[in-house]
Parts: C-alpha cells; sequence; structure tokens
C-alpha cells in the first residue's frame, strides 16, 4: 500500500491472493447440517448449544482440544488438533 492508505480495498486482497473480482460475486444463503461438517473436520459432533448458525463456540474448542499430547494416537487426530488449532486462532485471536 503506499504511504498514507490505510483501509484494505477489495482490490489489494484481489491482488494478494490472485483472485478474480471482475464478475458479480455468487451469494447465497448456506444451508447445511454445521454439527455434520465439525464432525467430519474435527473428528467430534458438538452438541446444539455450542452452535448457533454456521458459529462453533470457541469454549468447545477449548475443552476438547486444549491438550494435544494426550489424545494424539494418528495421523487423522493430528490433522483435526490442527484444524481445531487454526480456527482457535482465527476465531479467537483474530476476530
Amino acid at each position: 500500500m503506499p504511504f498514507g492508505e490505510c483501509t484494505i480495498t477489495l482490490e489489494d486482497v484481489a491482488m494478494l491472493l490472485g483472485l478474480k473480482i471482475s464478475r458479480p460475486p455468487i451469494i447465497r444463503y448456506a444451508t447445511m447440517d454445521w454439527g455434520a461438517l465439525v464432525q467430519c473436520l474435527l473428528g467430534m459432533t458438538p452438541p446444539e448449544s455450542m452452535l448457533t448458525g454456521g458459529r462453533l463456540r470457541m469454549s468447545w474448542i477449548d475443552r476438547h482440544f486444549s491438550n494435544v499430547s494426550e489424545h494424539i494416537n494418528s495421523q487423522e487426530q493430528l490433522e483435526c488438533y490442527t484444524r481445531a488449532f487454526i480456527l482457535r486462532i482465527i476465531g479467537g485471536y483474530l476476530l
């Protein structure tokens, strides 16, 4: 960004990520089974009280994915814990 600019624009993101922005966006409401998606990505299904729309409470992630060394017995579990860690960083620290 040139000196004096402090707003990140869509063009900035497009240039950094190599995304095309010349056409209309594809927008639609996502309806899916969020619990099943969490099960697929993290290996366990949260209770309905921990899911609000497409948002998962960080307290649930903290409770179930905090102690990595005791629970990693396979590559699949390592991948689930890695996804949970990334989700925790994005959801807890950057937002």
